[in-house]
């Protein structure tokens, strides 16, 4: 995941979106430059990738789990809403 291969650029993504929520998620469920989906079930999250971006992806979700809906799907896309 280019940008992201370490806990610490998680953390400071996950952070910057707590200061500064977006009203909209939207996420590629196949996307053609290897961003894995973090929409999936946890068992079924990035078995390729290394446990440092894994875990990224599991806090990842886990925010957007807590505190957005999946409010569409627009092709391939998955549409959060925040609202929780």
């Amino acid at each position: 995941m280019p940008g992201y291969d370490n806990q610490r650029r998680f953390t400071e993504f996950i952070d910057d979106l707590n200061r500064n929520p977006p009203i909209l998620i939207m996420a590629e469920i196949e996307s053609p430059f290897n961003i894995p989906y973090f929409g999936l079930e946890e068992d079924e999250l990035c078995h390729d990738c290394t446990p440092e971006i894994r875990q990224g992806l599991l806090d990842l979700k886990h925010f957007v789990d807590e505190h957005y809906i999946q409010v569409d799907t627009i092709k391939d896309w998955q549409i959060y809403q925040r609202g929780k």
